[in-house]
């Protein structure tokens, strides 16, 4: 295929290319190419020891490009003594410039197979010397020096280390970490970088913090506003509902009447007395310090909120917390077991610390990118601009600052995280869009790169030239996503504008449920009509949904069902977690399963009260109350805004 051809197929092979990796990245192209050769024209295909992902630290601009020069001189020509001399009257802010441009020029030389393109080790030998009497390096930072030159910056952990057919994202993970480790010994007298340095460097002072962007035990967030708002003009006593959910009854604090629960919907209050199943609230703090996001696989899939942050902003804190983590399982052996104290809940051992944070940072890429609508290579782009912002800005200095970094309490925690998420985060994701073109451009325009033709392709640098389709037909638009949507509704400050909308976005991931439950009623419907004579529970336990369905001989009978049951399925993934606190109908935790899948008892299919088939009954009265509850919010917003018109 001709790509700058006029081909009837150039335009929807070249809109596929770019679709694939300014969607997903360019790890996804690989692997999808990698199983159909026939997406990557031959004339745009890359050996595997050219793949190399782009140059991210060309952000720096002409510091950086003069300082890799002066690398790949001295590794070319030998010229040691004159880089060790340039060396000495480095500019303090480019001293963390140099170890990058050794990443990218010594480092990722161990990807080739090209005996040409390798290393001698008299040349790497030579460069160690360098970096060991560079004066102008600090003694962490000299560590990262030499870690870097031998490729031994990830220790234990094999996907850290630089390997020839690497793939593209392993190679942008390895880069963010060298970044971060780089940026953050630098930087070590920085108060509010305090925390970072101590995950790096000092574990052991984290113990009992509250690290960024843990979640909230949410009754003393309740407890708090209160307080605030209404001081001590108001008086009252905390209850719980039979699901655990807190509501308060003010003055004396004896409910004088009946109500439903906000969250479940559950009946809470009295009659001068307190119901049977409701209970008085506790008065701990459950909110945990360390790190208690628990394993990488059972974060959620969607990009949220905590505090203050909106969920671009915290993902991009907890990459650069498990950047630093990461970076400390794998070259600081004396904090290990300071690592696993802070790991909760815990992990068996202290081999497993690496691959359990470097799995948090490849998730926090995908959530990032999910938040802004771009694929994780552009995500990665706004970690290092991110970084960036914190090697040249100047930071905050006064005692608030000084103070919040302890992270001692959880009012530390986030005032600190507003301070830096103002100082660092805010004016990258500001303009997001903006600063991710910029810096694609700075990317294409580094002319030490060898001229990659898919790249300057996918990004529209190569146009393809009319022929029978016109090539505007094929421009790369970017999607608007509802994360990208929220982000912008955040960023630009407009939720008080646009109420309802603010409210669909908080509420969207429960309402997009919603459109299976009219499938879901008609499926229990049938059931109940079709087999309640015919078929019992003890029965229907030992029938799987897979066996079920392929007993029924009618081929559109059978379709209809197998539509009915992807709905459920859909919907159960959606918010089947939610099922445990938020439901008004109570189900055993036993039959909370993480899927609905074609070898699940037929049981849950059928509606019940109890046992198994609780769970589809559940979820029906889960979605019946997510709808009722968002047509009330958006009914109370609109009667609002109509009385403010007339006032």
């Amino acid at each position: 295929i001709d790509v700058t051809g006029d081909s009837d197929t150039t335009g929807p092979i070249v809109y596929l290319l770019k679709l694939l990796m300014r969607r997903y990245g360019t790890d996804c192209l690989q692997q999808v190419s990698g199983r159909h050769e026939w997406v990557v024209p031959p004339e745009l295909r890359q050996r595997e020891e050219e793949i190399k992902t782009k140059d991210p630290f060309v952000l720096y601009g002409q510091s950086y490009s003069a300082l890799r020069r002066d690398v790949t001189a001295a590794t070319i020509g030998s010229k040691f003594e004159q880089l060790a001399e340039e060396l000495k009257d480095l500019p303090p802010q480019q001293v963390p410039l140099l170890l990058l441009a050794l990443y990218e020029k010594v480092t990722l030389s161990w990807a080739n197979t090209l005996p040409s393109k390798q290393l001698q080790p008299k040349v790497l030998d030579d460069l160690n010397k360098v970096v060991t009497e560079c004066t102008v390096l600090s003694m962490e930072l000299q560590c990262v020096g030499r870690d870097l030159l031998a490729n031994e910056q990830g220790g234990p952990l094999a996907q850290m280390r630089v390997t020839p057919g690497q793939s593209a994202l392993h190679q942008t993970l390895g880069a963010i970490v060298v970044h971060v480790a780089t940026i953050f010994q630098w930087r070590q007298r920085v108060d509010i970088l305090k925390p970072f340095i101590n995950m790096l460097n000092d574990p052991a002072a984290l113990i009992n913090t509250y690290l960024p962007t843990m979640p909230e035990d949410s009754l003393v967030e309740v407890r708090r506003a209160f307080s605030k708002t209404y001081r001590s003009e108001l008086s009252g006593t905390f209850f719980e509902c039979p699901r655990g959910h807190p509501y308060l009854v003010t003055e004396c604090g004896t409910p004088t009447q009946v109500y439903n629960c906000n969250v479940c919907n559950s009946q809470i209050g009295g009659l001068h007395e307190l119901l049977h199943d409701n209970r008085t609230a506790r008065q701990d703090d459950l909110t945990q310090t360390g790190h208690c996001l628990g394993q990488p696989e059972g974060r959620t899939s969607i990009p949220t909120p905590e505090r203050t942050l909106s969920p671009a902003a915290c993902c991009i804190f907890r990459a650069l917390m498990h950047s630093s983590l990461l970076w400390a399982s794998c070259k600081n052996e004396a904090a290990t077991d300071d690592l696993l104290r802070l790991v909760k809940p815990g992990l068996p051992n202290a081999t497993e610390l690496p691959e359990f944070f470097w799995h948090h940072l490849e998730r926090d890429l995908q959530l990032l990118g999910q938040a802004i609508g771009k694929s994780v290579d552009e995500a990665a782009i706004v970690l290092h601009l991110v970084l960036r912002e914190i090697l040249t800005q100047e930071p905050p200095r006064d005692d608030a600052v000084r103070v919040a970094s302890t992270l001692e309490d959880r009012n530390n925690r986030r005032e600190w995280e507003m301070f830096f998420n103002r100082a660092y985060i805010q004016p990258v994701l500001e303009k997001v869009e903006e600063n991710i073109s910029k810096a694609l451009d700075c990317i294409m325009e580094d002319d030490s790169q060898e001229q990659d033709q898919l790249f300057y392709l996918v990004y529209e640098k190569i146009l393809v030239t009319k022929g029978s389709v016109s090539p505007h037909l094929w421009t790369y638009r970017s999607r608007v996503t509802l994360e990208h949507l929220s982000q912008t509704l955040d960023q630009q400050r407009k939720k008080s504008k646009c109420p309802i909308l603010h409210y669909f976005l908080q509420q969207e991931h429960f309402l997009r449920a919603t459109q299976y439950l009219p499938d879901i009623v008609r499926l229990q419907q049938h059931l109940y009509v079709s087999f309640h004579h015919r078929l019992d529970r003890r029965e229907a336990k030992h029938i799987t949904i897979g066996q079920f369905l392929g007993e029924i001989k009618n081929e559109n009978v059978r379709g209809e069902y197998q539509g009915m049951v992807e709905s459920l399925q859909k919907a159960w993934q959606l918010v089947g977690d939610q099922l445990r606190d938020h439901a008004r109908l109570r189900v055993d935790e036993a039959h909370l399963l993480p899927a609905i899948i074609e070898s699940t008892s037929l049981e849950y299919l059928i509606p019940t009260t109890t046992g198994a088939g609780a769970c589809t009954t559940a979820l029906v009265d889960f979605l019946v109350l997510v709808h009722n509850n968002f047509i009330e919010r958006c009914r109370g917003i609109v009667t609002e805004q109509e009385k403010s018109k007339h006032k």
